[in-house]
């Protein structure tokens, strides 16, 4: 890994997911079309853009998915979730009213919907490129901007 490259930042929280799973692929698609505003930018958790700004504490394991808010602070599996349906807002923001429950209990049903969710929605033989026109709702469009 080449550390002495450094990766420009959107002021904009960024969705880090497995770039190989199509429930993953299919929730960028889903939040892609719903933040009509564009709040968020977009990565791979395989990329190496995920390696510096996140390290292999967050990236060794793609089973979950991870959002950099704009603080800086990092968001993992269902607090991740929760953040996200409620930037989104409308009826998506119903999901967030979960995050009443203990996270023990949130995260537990996550984990089990990570474990399986190869076996259940399957998996790319390559992590997804994006859209020419999507270009700048992923980190790597800010990159060769």
């Amino acid at each position: 890994m080449d550390t002495s490259r450094s990766v420009v930042i959107p002021d904009k929280p960024i969705i880090f997911f497995d770039g190989v799973c199509n429930l993953c692929n299919g929730a960028v698609d889903f939040i892609l079309r719903k933040d009509k505003r564009e709040r968020f930018v977009f990565e791979s958790l395989q990329s190496d853009n995920a390696q510096l700004l996140l390290g292999t504490q967050h990236t060794k394991s793609l089973e979950y998915i991870v959002v950099l808010t704009t603080a800086k602070e990092v968001l993992v599996k269902s607090k991740a979730v929760f953040f996200i349906a409620r930037q989104l807002g409308g009826w998506v923001k119903l999901i967030s009213f979960f995050r009443v429950l203990p996270l023990i209990f949130t995260d537990f049903v996550y984990k089990i919907i990570a474990k399986h969710r190869y076996s259940l929605f399957g998996k790319r033989s390559t992590c997804r490129l994006p859209d020419p026109n999507m270009k700048l709702r992923f980190l790597e469009g800010y990159q060769n901007n």
